[in-house]
């Protein structure tokens, strides 16, 4: 049985799920709330954290815990599926994995920094692998935080326009300056909810990608992905055919 820690930066280059910003512009600790910075975006954002339970229940959470079974596809668009138990903490900006196979367990946590603290009992993954697995976290952590990333981080919302994306009606709220983690978000315009969020470029025949949302409602009244799925930027639409993730998530708990 070997034991091992590995650490990881997920440089932006590296793979095209990374986009991981330098740690000066990614705060996490940024009380919940609507600002006065949010400018043309501040009523598409508080719709939208309306139609997620309300901006007053998301302010008394501070992790969650969800168990999703997660889709990777390597550089060879070889599928790899892995079940994970997540804590996902929203203020302190991380993400935590825990995963169990017949070769051993890993656990990992990913930071709004880029950086993923890899630790290995058992049967260590392949070099490609360790970049997919940190990637993914990394990724996930954004993704789930949502439009939550334009109140609890520095990311900030530029222009507001509706328009029409993959044939349904939204509104675009752009992303001023480092597009690496998310170019634009795309808020449904009959629900309120994030719809979907393009990273890196927001245009076909871009070098980028389109993340879809699906959710869940739960419960205690809130909503929270049910399922995502990470496409390529197409030749010819938004939405490509080479898809680089997916996730499904069920056994939330908001804690």
């Amino acid at each position: 049985m070997n034991c091992g820690r590995f650490g990881v930066m997920c440089l932006a280059g590296l793979v095209l799920l990374a986009g991981c910003a330098p740690a000066a512009s990614r705060g996490g600790g940024k009380p919940l709330a609507m600002t006065a910075d949010l400018g043309p975006a501040r009523d598409i954002l508080a719709a939208c954290m309306e139609s997620m339970g309300g901006m007053a229940a998301w302010q008394k959470v501070g992790k969650i815990r969800a168990t999703a079974v997660v889709t990777m596809y390597d550089f060879q668009d070889i599928p790899f599926v892995n079940i994970q138990k997540l804590v996902l903490d929203l203020r302190a900006g991380t993400l935590d994995v825990e995963s169990n196979s017949p070769l051993g367990t890993w656990t990992l946590t990913a930071t709004t920094e880029g950086y993923c603290d890899l630790q290995v009992s058992g049967a260590w993954p392949t070099d490609e692998r360790i970049l997919l697995i940190a990637s993914t976290a990394a990724t996930l952590l954004h993704r789930l935080r949502g439009p939550l990333n334009l109140l609890i981080t520095d990311e900030r919302p530029g222009g507001v326009q509706p328009t029409r994306f993959a044939g349904s009606d939204v509104t675009r709220v752009g992303v001023e300056d480092d597009t690496r983690w998310a170019a634009a978000y795309y808020f449904d315009s009959t629900t309120g909810l994030l719809k979907y969020l393009t990273s890196r470029a927001d245009e076909p025949f871009s070098y980028g990608t389109v993340t879809l949302y699906e959710y869940q409602m739960l419960p205690n009244g809130m909503a929270f992905p049910r399922t995502l799925r990470v496409v390529a930027l197409g030749d010819h639409a938004m939405i490509g055919e080479q898809v680089l993730l997916e996730a499904d998530f069920t056994n939330v708990v908001f804690q």
